[in-house]
């Protein structure tokens, strides 16, 4: 269960930059032409980005997000970015749109970009690619498609069945856009940007690519594949496709997990691990840290019970520097979490997971191992790489548990783990115990001299 949440190192930078716009700097704003692959129409409002006129480039950039109506004065900011995001009113969480003056209504009408998309831009017709009624739907706009030579530009969307919270920066959001570029005499599609919307189709989050990336479109993913298969090979046949139908959706908790993903679930079942005969409801660290030149106390307390939705465990963690919630297989591996600091934040989910060796026994001197990929989002540094991590554990030794804390029972099975990244084998050992009669897993150690090492006790248990 070891995750740090995002440096904040470089945070004082941000905070020197006001989060609220001046008054006299909207209209210079306003006055901007759009970035390229943002203009984003639902219903009679266009979404748009602007760059800070005096956005200085990468990778400082410096742009805000806006919506408003053709027909009605009517101008919302939805959010800024500078060193990181901000929301109006609220440095490092989600808030709503904030309602502008009807002057800048006026501001935007002599905005050639704006009158241009108000004009041009046609209304969405969204129609289903796939997905069941109760589950999430692959959708096209397939007035959005725009052909030029090979390449094909569009909006597709994926609608949840319930509302759910964005990753990066903790807004409700129902259905995600995003804006492709198909190169089909390739076989390859490009992301341009995307946004989150809530139940009213405003939006509440996004990122507009600015150095955007191409990639080959494979099997591995079926809804690219199936948008490929629809505006390269059968573009006669978008109209038939069914209407999309809005579907009411559940709120959800401000602070709620991502959903667990299913296909882990039922590798974790696979494994078929006995159940715990005891329970541990928390269990308390305490230790030191050293970078190979300093060495400080560091600690944590868990609060463990059942997720009930998953079965797994269930975690709330905390220490002076910040606070977290996550589900968890049996301490080892986070499933699906939330870290939080003062400023900051960031999300995680466990995106595959597949086991090696006989895990059910962990006899010693036995080999087991796992192979994972998961997704990091961070509002200060936004989504972090998913390359698959494999590691490797022997099962090295078994001992009473109350050696480690008096209030422990059953055994303690100690693991040596090194961790493979893209075939580099990295240079720290961690060093784990499994409590067998609690089914619980903890990192007691780090070994490694010129990386941050650990060394961690049990001082609580209960």
């Amino acid at each position: 269960m070891r995750r740090t949440i995002v440096p904040l190192a470089f945070m004082s930078l941000a905070a020197c930059s006001s989060h609220q716009v001046p008054a006299d700097k909207q209209t210079a704003l306003l006055e901007q032409p759009f970035t390229p692959n943002s203009v984003m129409r639902e219903g009679d409002v266009i979404n748009f980005q602007v760059a800070d006129p005096t956005d200085s480039g990468p990778p400082f950039w410096s742009s805000s997000q806006f919506s408003a109506a053709c027909s009605q004065p009517q101008v919302n900011q939805v959010y800024s970015f500078k060193y990181r995001r901000f929301y109006p009113g609220n440095y490092g969480f989600y808030t709503p749109a904030t309602p502008l003056p009807a002057q800048y209504h006026t501001v935007l009408m002599d905005n050639r970009d704006f009158t241009r998309a108000c004009k041009n831009l046609p209304m969405p017709d969204w129609r289903q690619v796939a997905g069941a009624d109760d589950q999430q739907q692959l959708l096209l706009d397939i007035t959005s498609l725009q052909k030029k030579g090979d390449k094909v530009q569009f909006w597709s969307a994926h609608d949840e069945p319930k509302t759910s919270i964005s990753p990066s920066n903790t807004a409700p959001f129902t259905q995600t856009r995003e804006h492709y570029v198909m190169d089909c005499s390739a076989r390859n599609a490009t992301l341009l940007g995307l946004y989150y919307l809530n139940a009213k189709n405003e939006v509440t989050d996004g990122q507009i690519e600015r150095l955007p990336v191409s990639k080959t479109v494979t099997t591995a993913d079926e809804d690219l594949s199936r948008l490929f298969e629809h505006v390269c090979k059968a573009p006669d046949s978008l109209a038939s496709l069914p209407a999309h139908k809005q579907r009411s959706k559940a709120t959800v908790a401000a602070d709620a997990l991502p959903d667990v993903n299913p296909s882990v679930l039922k590798n974790i079942e696979q494994l078929r691990m006995p159940a715990p005969s005891r329970q541990l409801n928390y269990i308390e660290f305490a230790g030191t840290r050293s970078n190979g030149k300093i060495e400080w106390k560091d600690g944590k307390a868990l609060t463990l019970s059942t997720d009930p939705t998953t079965g797994q465990l269930a975690i709330a963690h905390k220490n002076e520097n910040h606070v977290g919630r996550q589900i968890n297989w049996r301490g080892l591996l986070e499933l699906s979490g939330r870290e939080q600091a003062k400023l900051s934040h960031d999300t995680l989910v466990m995106k595959s997971l597949t086991f090696q060796g006989d895990w059910q026994h962990l006899n010693v001197g036995s080999k087991v191992g796992y192979t994972f990929t998961r997704s990091l989002s961070s509002n200060v540094l936004g989504k972090l790489g998913e390359d698959p991590e494999t590691v490797e554990c022997s099962v090295d030794s078994e001992q009473p548990a109350k050696k480690l804390h008096a209030n422990l029972q059953g055994n303690a099975k100690a693991l040596i783990c090194r961790t493979n990244m893209g075939g580099f084998t990295l240079p720290q050992t961690e060093h784990y115990y499994y409590l067998v009669d609690y089914g619980f897993f903890y990192h007691a150690r780090t070994d490694e001299k010129d990386y941050t090492s650990l060394n961690m006790q049990v001082v609580n248990a209960r």
